[in-house]
């Protein structure tokens, strides 16, 4: 057991099981990939902790990269048409292997670092003119109701 005071400041390196002369042959059985940790892994992890950083890499950034042609020809499609879904867009581009060339997830990042949002209408119930007679006759209906049957509106709003 180590001292409560120890900080991984003051540890330089603790040897661990796995890199003991004693385990040493039970190292390609626990770790059958080629390549181990070495020394300056444990160093670099020890004063990540010291400068309060975190030990994992960053996941931001992975994947590959889109070429500035592709950039260009979603904004250019947002720009004819800019009522368009970021999946939309994406089938628009076209397909390749029977998917698409950029996929809807990128459309959007290629949003975000333009500063655009995606934009789409949502179509509701609109009121036409061939319904206004039958809203007039509804309302003179809830009129009627409301003063033949008092609290009628209560009771059903």
């Amino acid at each position: 057991m180590y001292p409560k005071s120890l900080t991984y400041p003051s540890i330089s390196f603790i040897p661990s099981q796995h890199f003991c002369q004693a385990s040493t042959p039970s190292l390609p059985r626990q770790y059958p990939h080629p390549r181990h940790p070495g020394l300056s892994h444990d160093y670099a992890s020890i004063s990540a902790c010291a400068e309060n950083r975190a030990i994992a890499p960053s996941a931001s950034g992975g994947g590959r990269q889109l070429d500035v042609r592709t950039e260009e020809r979603v904004l250019d499609v947002l720009r004819r048409e800019p009522r368009l879904g970021t999946r939309s867009v994406a089938k628009r581009l076209g397909l390749r292997h029977g998917r698409p060339i950029v996929s809807h997830s990128k459309v959007h990042a290629i949003l975000k670092r333009n500063r655009m949002r995606p934009y789409k209408i949502h179509r509701v119930q609109a009121l036409l003119p061939v319904d206004r007679v039958r809203r007039t006759e509804f309302c003179r209906w809830l009129i009627q109701q409301d003063v033949s049957s008092p609290g009628f509106l209560e009771r059903v709003i």
